[in-house]
C-alpha cells in the first residue's frame, strides 16, 4: 500500500500563540517506514510550551533520522525504536526545564507514529490522540493521560461531577516532568482505505467522535479532511491551539 499524509497547525480563536507542534517526515529511503508523523501540545509559562513541544519533536525525528540505517532490519521491533525516540525526547526536555531557571516546569504531550505498508506503531504520553478510521467507523486508539479520563476509567464521578472540577483540565502524564516518563504504546495492522488521525486536544476536546467522522465521509483527501477538521474546531471558537496529522492507506 502506499500512504497519503498531510498535517496542519493552527492558533485558535483565543490564544496569542501557537504552543503546538508537528511532523510529518517521509521515509520512502529505507525499505520499510514510510513515515514518522507526530503532534505534540507543548504547556508552560512564557515561552515554555513552545519550547518544550518544539523540542519534543525534533528530538523524536532526530532520533528516528539517526536510526535510518538500523531501522530497514526485519529483526527490528519498530515499538521499541519509536518508545525510545520518545524517552530521549521527554530527557532532552527535563534537562533544558532543569537548566534554565525560567523554563521550570515546562512539558509537553507526544503522540507519535511510525507508519509503514502494513502497520501503524504508536506511542502517546498525555492527551494528545491517535485514531483509526475504518469503513465508516472511528476508534480511539490511545487513552488520554488526564483527571477527567482517569476519573471516567474509575467510575468514581459522574460527567457533571468532572466538568464541574477545578481538575477536569489536568493532565497526569507529559514530557519532561521526571528524567523517564511512562509511555504507552500500540500496533494497528493496516487495510487498504484505512486513515490515521493524529490531534491535539484542541481539535478533539470540541468535537465528537460523530463529528470527526463526517468529516472523513466527505472526503478521501488528507489535506481536506485536516483542513475541515481544523475549519469545525474554529466553528466551535476553539479555546486552544489546533492541530491535525490525517494518514491515508490508499
Amino acid at each position: 500500500m502506499n500512504i497519503e499524509v498531510f498535517g496542519d497547525t493552527d492558533i485558535g480563536k483565543k490564544r496569542s500563540n501557537n504552543e503546538d507542534s508537528y511532523v510529518c517526515y517521509s521515509l520512502n529511503n529505507t525499505q520499510k517506514l514510510r513515515y514518522l508523523i507526530a503532534v505534540a501540545d507543548g504547556m508552560g509559562g512564557h515561552t515554555g510550551g513552545e519550547i518544550a513541544s518544539a523540542l519534543a519533536i525534533e528530538s523524536v525525528k532526530d532520533y528516528i533520522h539517526s536510526q535510518l540505517e538500523n531501522l530497514t532490519s526485519p529483526d527490528l521491533d519498530l515499538l521499541i525504536v519509536l518508545e525510545d525516540s520518545v524517552q530521549q525526547a521527554n530527557l532532552k526536555i527535563f534537562r533544558r526545564a532543569s537548566a534554565e531557571k525560567e523554563l521550570t516546569g515546562m512539558g509537553s504531550t507526544l503522540v507519535a507514529a511510525l507508519l509503514t505498508d502494513t502497520h501503524a506503531y504508536i506511542s502517546n504520553v498525555g492527551d494528545s490522540r491517535a485514531y483509526l478510521i475504518r469503513e465508516k467507523h472511528i476508534q480511539q486508539i490511545t487513552t488520554d493521560h488526564n483527571w477527567k479520563s482517569e476519573q471516567l476509567q474509575k467510575g468514581q464521578l459522574t460527567e457533571e461531577d468532572i466538568q464541574d472540577s477545578p481538575y477536569k483540565e489536568l493532565i497526569t502524564r507529559s514530557l519532561g516532568l521526571n528524567e523517564k516518563t511512562k509511555i504507552d504504546s500500540f500496533e494497528v495492522t493496516a487495510q487498504p482505505k484505512d486513515y490515521i488521525l493524529l490531534s491535539s486536544d484542541g481539535m478533539h476536546s470540541l468535537l465528537s467522535q460523530k463529528e470527526i467522522l463526517k468529516a472523513f465521509k466527505k472526503s478521501k483527501s488528507p489535506e481536506k479532511i485536516c483542513r475541515k477538521l481544523i475549519d469545525m474546531s474554529n466553528k466551535k471558537d476553539a479555546h486552544d491551539n489546533i492541530t491535525v496529522i490525517v494518514a491515508y492507506f490508499t
